[in-house]
């Protein structure tokens, strides 16, 4: 069959008829979609409802809205709030796809609440949307946890879909570009990049990939969905969020990175999950509790990892340690004290009581000091599920270490508890392995005020064999009998911004106690010394001892001495001993220590009485000298600023005596030597005046006679003798050059 061919003119009026009809129904559809946008104010639409809408403008292809406000009412309180302004929607009915939404104006509010009705997991993306572009110029959002505890962001907002159905949104977040890909799909992944602060290492760079199986028609699933977790991000804004989320101010404040890999088992549905698990990597990150002059710092670098999972009564938890972490924990302002410590293997932290059998080493710093090595052994921790602390305990030694290059190695074992906010400690210290001091003490960590003991009881020779090395200028010691003990206390308040002011207790005992200096040596001796205080101080001193002897072959016996101290004065109650057959004492003298600047800062008056001049000649043990007679006065010593001086000293006869000095070496014929053969005199005295640079100053007179010189004739003997001491002693006495000597000052001496 064949067709009659369609005239031009014909066609051109269908193709004219073809595009009116179309035109027509494009206009029908875009005021019916005006009409339908009119109809919907007060409607819901998929659990959004339209509270108001207004339109400017309506065309082919565009739509322009003056606003438009939505909002969606949860369970539990939970409500979304959005309201637009100046909204121009670019779009194809045709193809069903918006081309591009631009917004000048926005706000969004969430308020979250409790959903009670299980949901399951929502398929987010799972296809591409029907949409292009979305452009917001201002865009106020915030998001309420609770009272208080609200995060409002303001920023423009870019959203783009490319190609490829990748979204990239953009945005500027505290005034730093943030940037959003998410990949569509069964299995969504995000890539989220902000740098935070500028100019610093702060990025924050999170990879997450959320995904949810389903099996057909709905079935049991075989396979709950998954959120992996893997970037980096600054501890600084995991504390700001951590305060926001958990609405608690008392978190550290930090600084440093921490890199986390991390999954997250769901639950069947929506807010369910069955575990997360992550691995953790902190890079010179660094914690601060505290005021600035109280603070406390925990700085941690390397590996660790976290386990969570919900429970009957919440959250379970545990976090493990791994080995090569590094960890420094510092308090004080300067800081006052540092400890670190690297890991050498794993440890496990949850909650409840838990006992550990490794050890843990660490050194402890303190200013101007070298590290200290110390150990916790037999640790055992007590959490709550929140993480506070509930208890502890364990064992912490000191390693034996030199403290002093003069002073034996000392070591430390005390076993110390944690309870209640006070720490307990009780234990030893330790010299070449032995106990020495008892040691116990506690410290409350709310009021920062602490207190101590120190406790010694044994053998004096147990002491001195512990006591070894010691300082040089304590070598001469020498602890030979007796028994010791004593005590030492303190109080300490560590509150920042006030002065420490401790409160210091003491005593120290020696009952029968053999002790030697050098070549003197003190026998029976009875001491008891307490002290209280730091500055001001108060302490007293009571001594007795049966008998000492000096140097020389001096002795002192018994001798007894009484001791005071207040304020910066020393009083001296009382010294009495026994001395060459006579005594030396003195009593009721104040002094003022430390001394102050003038030429005599302090004087003791001490009382010589009835000493025997015999003894005392023996003692000094120059060949061809002896004699006999007993001689009293007194002997001021002073204290200078360069030392202790005798000023004004007097001695004087109390009765005749006998005084003989034979050379036993040929000598010149001298008419003092010939008077001093055998010197029967009536009256001695002599005044003595001694400097501590040595210099001394000596007059002697003698009233009496001697049978064979002068047929008896009485004899005024005046001897006048200076110079330094270590010449009198050293290159007379000690070498025995005591005859050219006396020659020498005879010289200068009148005999009359």
């Amino acid at each position: 069959m064949s067709h009659a061919p369609v005239s031009p003119r014909r066609f051109g009026w269908r193709a004219v008829g073809i595009v009116l009809l179309v035109l027509g129904f494009a206009a029908w559809m875009t005021w019916r979609t005006g009409w339908m946008l009119e109809q919907l104010q007060g409607r819901s639409i998929a659990g959004w409802n339209v509270d108001s809408v207004r339109m400017r403008s309506i065309a082919p292809g565009r739509m322009t809205l003056d606003q438009l406000h939505l909002s969606q009412q949860g369970q539990g309180g939970s409500r979304i709030e959005l309201e637009l302004q100046g909204v121009q929607i670019d779009f194809s009915l045709f193809q069903r796809q918006v081309d591009s939404v631009q917004v000048s104006q926005a706000r969004l509010h969430w308020r979250v609440g409790v959903d009670s009705e299980p949901r399951p997991w929502p398929r987010l993306l799972e296809s591409p949307l029907p949409l292009s572009k979305l452009s917001i110029d201002h865009l106020l959002a915030s998001v309420e946890l609770g009272p208080g505890r609200s995060r409002q962001l303001e920023t423009s907002l870019q959203l783009q879909q490319q190609g490829d159905g990748r979204l990239i949104l953009q945005a500027q977040v505290d005034g730093q570009p943030l940037q959003l890909v998410v990949r569509p799909g069964p299995a969504v992944m995000a890539e989220l990049q902000w740098p935070h602060k500028p100019g610093q290492d702060s990025l924050v760079e999170i990879y997450v990939t959320y995904a949810i199986t389903r099996a057909p028609n709905e079935a049991v699933k075989t396979k709950n969905g998954a959120i992996d977790l893997r970037g980096k991000f600054p501890l600084e804004l995991a504390g700001r969020l951590s305060r926001w989320l958990f609405h608690a101010a008392q978190l550290p404040h930090g600084t440093g990175q921490l890199g986390l890999q991390a999954q997250l088992e769901l639950g069947a549905n929506l807010g369910q999950w069955t575990s997360l698990a992550a691995q953790l990597q902190t890079e010179e990150a660094r914690l601060e509790w505290g005021a600035a002059s109280d603070k406390v710092r925990v700085e941690l670098q390397g590996p660790a990892s976290l386990q969570l999972r919900p429970g009957e009564q919440g959250i379970e938890w545990s976090t493990t340690l791994q080995p090569t972490l590094q960890w420094k924990i510092s308090g004080g302002g300067q800081p006052a004290w540092v400890a670190t410590s690297t890991l050498s293997q794993a440890w496990r932290i949850e909650p409840g009581p838990r006992a550990y059998k490794s050890s843990l080493p660490f050194e402890l710093r303190l200013p101007g000091r070298e590290p200290l090595p110390l150990r916790i052994d037999r640790l055992q921790l007590d959490l709550a599920r929140d993480g506070r602390l509930r208890s502890a305990g364990g064992q912490l030694r000191l390693a034996a270490i030199q403290l002093h290059p003069d002073w034996p190695a000392t070591a430390l074992a005390t076993q110390w508890t944690l309870k209640d906010g006070k720490l307990a400690l009780t234990g030893q210290v330790e010299l070449q392995g032995k106990p020495l001091l008892r040691l116990s003490g506690d410290y409350a960590l709310q009021s920062a005020c602490g207190q101590g003991r120190l406790d010694y009881a044994g053998s004096l020779v147990t002491l001195d064999r512990l006591l070894q090395p010691r300082p040089k200028s304590l070598q001469p010691l020498r602890l030979k009998a007796g028994e010791g003990s004593g005590w030492l206390t303190g109080q300490l308040c560590l509150r920042p911004g006030k002065a420490i002011s401790p409160v210091v207790k003491g005593q120290w005992q020696m009952k029968r106690a053999e002790i030697g200096w050098d070549k003197a040596l003190a026998s029976g001796l009875d001491l008891e010394l307490s002290f209280e205080g730091m500055t001001p101080s108060t302490a007293s001193l009571a001594l007795r001892l049966e008998s000492a002897s000096l140097a020389g072959g001096l002795a002192l016996s018994p001798a007894s001495l009484k001791l005071g101290w207040t304020d910066n004065r020393l009083q001296l109650h009382r010294l009495d001993a026994g001395l060459l057959d006579g005594r030396l004492s003195t009593s009721d003298v104040e002094l003022e220590v430390p001394a102050g600047s003038g030429a005599m800062a302090w004087r003791i008056p001490l009382t010589v009485s009835q000493i025997d001049l015999e003894q005392l000649l023996k003692i000094l043990d120059v060949p061809g000298l002896s004699g006999n007679g007993r001689l009293s006065g007194q002997l001021p010593l002073v204290r200078s600023p360069d030392g202790v001086e005798i000023s004004g000293g007097r001695l004087s006869s109390q009765q005749p005596g006998q005084l003989r000095y034979v050379s036993q070496v040929p000598v010149a014929d001298n008419p003092g030597l010939q008077a001093l053969r055998d010197f029967r005199y009536s009256q001695l005295g002599l005044e003595l005046d001694y400097r501590t640079d040595g210099k001394y100053a000596l007059d002697l007179r003698l009233d009496g006679h001697n049978p064979e010189f002068y047929s008896g004739h009485p004899i005024a003997f005046k001897l006048k003798l200076d110079g330094a001491l270590p010449g009198l002693f050293q290159g007379a006495l000690l070498s025995g050059d005591f005859d050219a000597y006396i020659l020498k000052q005879l010289q200068q001496g009148n005999l009359e």
